[in-house]
């Protein structure tokens, strides 16, 4: 997925780093959580 982003978005705790982790896992790419970015 070079030079391709994927963004997901939903309200808090409905599963997105699952999904996201999923999806990356799926499509050999990286997976950034929005978690790690704030405090």
């Amino acid at each position: 997925m070079a030079g391709r982003s994927v963004v997901e978005m939903g309200v808090a705790a409905c599963g997105k780093a699952s999904v996201g982790a999923t999806l990356a896992n799926a499509l050999s790419a990286k997976f950034i959580d929005g978690d790690d970015w704030h405090p």
